[in-house]
């Protein structure tokens, strides 16, 4: 995609492949923590400002109730609200998967900055989580725009 720019991780964006990761990645409930710090992270090259985009396949299978998603900055804890973004709800207990995409902007002064992608669920069900597989896989990939 030449309007991007150059890929690779010293690029103006990288959009790693994760079909190898995790099928399907559980997270916790009433409280929030790290998805996947292997594969659910944006691992940016120098200070600047970034778009930090993330294509998730959420899963309510036989359950009732929410997730919803935030930014973890590693190198300091941050996790300002305002990179709260709400996932899927669903109140009937039935089998669903939706796509979704989030975007969230994120600026650093440090040459090397790790954010993580934290879930947060309603429901102690395993039923809530993130799915990715052959049916559609999940990103998380960045652009430099400053």
């Amino acid at each position: 995609m030449a309007f991007l720019g150059v890929e690779g991780t010293s690029g103006s964006f990288y959009y790693p492949d994760l079909s190898s990761g995790p099928s399907n990645s559980d997270f916790s409930h009433n409280s929030w923590s790290n998805i996947s710090t292997s594969y659910y992270k944006w691992d940016v090259p120098s200070a600047g400002t970034y778009e930090l985009h993330a294509n998730l396949r959420s899963r309510v299978w036989s359950a009732t109730g929410f997730m919803k998603y935030r930014l973890y900055r590693n190198s300091d804890g941050d996790t300002n609200d305002i990179h709260l973004r709400m996932g899927y709800e669903f109140q009937n207990s039935v089998t669903s998967n939706i796509q979704q995409h989030f975007t969230w902007v994120a600026t650093t002064s440090s040459n090397s900055e790790v954010w993580y992608l934290q879930g947060n669920k309603t429901s102690s069900s395993g039923g809530i989580s993130l799915q990715s597989d052959s049916n559609g896989w999940n990103s998380c990939w960045w652009r430099k725009i400053g």
